[in-house]
């Protein structure tokens, strides 16, 4: 019992202080958050409701329990689809033309499947999808922001997604500014900005991203968690994220690749962990989808597989394997058929890692430098991370062992593989950067707080 109170005590001494430091900067600041537009922010709770009601759609249709899922399903949809016929998207298929199909395969399936909720859920949606283009009109240039001159934005994330938008996938996997690399990010931006915007040039707009922040929160309730766990974490998403202007611009103010990774992934790892899918089709119909997210970034195109593998040998259903190494598969058969382009990865190349035949070559100094840099980088960050290392060590002192091993293995594996990438094919490359590898899916860490918090709890 006195361990239990003295792990309540540090949490709400670390959560307080983190909390307190977020409720000071804005109070200091007028209590506004000067990176954020506050039309934008406005503009994104309309868009949230019109995903909300697609997912909730397909979510009645699928059975999935789940409308979070159900809404980045709906947005990997368009990638599959144009990745899965990118032959015809030579001459046949632009991007507007793959935009109209999938939706209407959509609409089509749900009014097939007859479930009276579903079909309420998509006039909701036409009615929030007509809302939104008369609030659109009402903020007219407000909403259309100068892209943050950031090399990774202004370099590839921006005028890859503008490429697909005005184009097709097929042209800007040809003309791909880093060959190789998979654009379901790109692709993902490129259908929200469709989904609010009818312009002919692609225009950014930060609502889209800011969004993602909103969605998160919806993903956090309804996780079975207790309700005093589920207001902690939300409180931390918003007192790190929101605090930082930073951390805001990589997860729900830019373009930046992070800010869908950040989303997606957790989610998609979460879910196929704890969901009961109705039935086989539903399930390896979901495999197939979350597969895609191969071609995102790196380390998340190997940890998605893994992850997917280890599932489906924790539940002792290979099938799962064959649905979600799907699009590795046809990544390989597309490069060599249809792009013919040599390098169908360019995340990296194993020749690069021949380095770590020469020990003498290895900067092992890099580890510590990158530990440093965080320390120094965000305290706020370090706080959590105490935290959340005390609550494991808690676990296992308590409990004797340690719950959801598989995201903490996760998590660990991604520290470990940006360590052994600065120390070798990256070690003369600016270190301040390996912090966003390390914390590219954020919200996993949080997620995996509260779970660790209402097991300690329960």
């Amino acid at each position: 019992m006195n361990r239990i109170l003295n792990t309540k005590f540090v949490e709400a001494l670390i959560v307080t202080v983190i909390t307190g430091n977020f409720i000071y900067n804005l109070s200091t600041n007028n209590f506004k958050l000067s990176y954020f537009d506050i039309n934008s922010l406005i503009f994104s709770i309309f868009i949230f409701f019109f995903l909300f009601f697609i997912g909730s759609a397909i979510n009645n249709m699928l059975g999935l329990n789940s409308i979070s899922l159900s809404i980045i399903l709906y947005l990997i949809s368009f990638f599959a689809f144009q990745f899965f016929f990118l032959f015809y998207q030579d001459n046949v298929l632009n991007f507007n033309s793959s935009f109209i199909i999938v939706n209407l395969i959509w609409l089509i399936s749900i009014i097939i499947s007859k479930n009276k909720i579903a079909i309420l859920n998509s006039v909701y949606t036409i009615v929030i999808f007509i809302f939104i283009y008369f609030v659109r009109d009402f903020f007219s240039k407000d909403l259309i922001k100068n892209i943050s001159k950031n090399g990774d934005v202004d370099y590839f994330w921006f005028p890859m997604t503008k490429m697909i938008y005005e184009n097709n996938l097929y042209y800007a996997l040809l003309n791909n500014i880093e060959p190789g690399y998979g654009l379901l990010i790109n692709n993902t931006f490129a259908v929200l900005t469709k989904l609010v915007s009818n312009s002919g040039s692609f225009i950014y707009l930060p609502s889209i991203v800011n969004v993602f922040a909103f969605i998160f929160i919806l993903f956090v309730l309804e996780q079975k968690l207790k309700n005093v766990s589920k207001v902690i974490t939300i409180t931390l998403f918003a007192s790190i994220v929101f605090n930082s202007s930073w951390l805001s611009y990589l997860f729900i103010n830019s373009l930046m690749g992070e800010a869908v990774i950040n989303l997606f992934f957790p989610i998609a790892l979460i879910s196929l962990s704890n969901n009961d899918f109705k039935n086989k089709k539903i399930k390896y119909f979901s495999y197939f989808l979350i597969g895609f997210l191969y071609l995102s970034k790196p380390f998340v195109s190997i940890l998605i597989l893994i992850f997917i593998a280890f599932i489906a040998l924790k539940k002792r259903d290979l099938a799962s394997i064959f649905f979600g190494f799907t699009a590795f598969v046809l990544n390989f058969i597309n490069y060599k058929f249809v792009i013919n382009i040599e390098n169908s990865n360019n995340y990296f190349s194993i020749s690069e890692f021949y380095v770590l035949g020469n020990i003498e070559t290895i900067g092992f100094e890099n580890i510590l430098k990158i530990l440093q840099n965080i320390f120094y980088l965000d305290r706020v960050m370090i706080l959590f991370l105490t935290l959340m290392i005390f609550l494991i060590i808690s676990s296992l002192y308590i409990t004797k062992k340690i719950p959801n091993i598989e995201y903490l293995f996760i998590l660990t594996i991604n520290i470990f593989l940006v360590f052994i990438l600065y120390i070798t094919i990256w070690q003369d490359r600016e270190l301040e950067s390996a912090y966003r590898y390390i914390f590219s899916f954020f919200n996993l860490y949080l997620i995996y707080f509260a779970i660790l918090r209402d097991k300690l709890n329960s």
